[in-house]
């Protein structure tokens, strides 16, 4: 996950391959969302409210979504007005990390 910017600069990546595409197809492809590395295959996903200058590496099947003690998924009624029936959903949730190792950042990137 990483910025804008550098974002558009691993879009520039292209390891000296030459993009094929089909002459009936009027359509430029200017980026990929996914890069093969020595490491395995690699994920770019964009994020406009990450700092511009850090880029995260996170392996989604370490994380697990885990409602607070006491807090899960609860819907009540509210006041009714008219003919509208009114409810709030209130829960609170955080993301939990199995394994923190599994994780990392980059930091200090170029952003101009």
């Amino acid at each position: 996950m990483t910025g804008a910017f550098n974002r558009q600069v691993a879009s520039s990546f292209s390891g000296g391959n030459s993009n094929l595409q089909k002459a009936e197809d009027s359509t430029l492809h200017a980026s990929f969302d996914v890069y093969s590395s020595d490491f395995g295959d690699l994920k770019i996903v964009p994020n406009r409210f990450m700092e511009a200058r850090t880029a995260l590496a996170i392996q989604k099947d370490e994380l697990k979504l885990c409602f607070l003690p006491g807090r899960k998924m609860v819907t009540t009624d509210l006041a009714k007005t008219g003919d509208s029936d009114r409810r709030q959903i209130l829960c609170e949730y955080t993301v939990q990390v199995n394994n923190e190792l599994s994780h990392g950042a980059v930091y200090d990137l170029t952003t101009s």
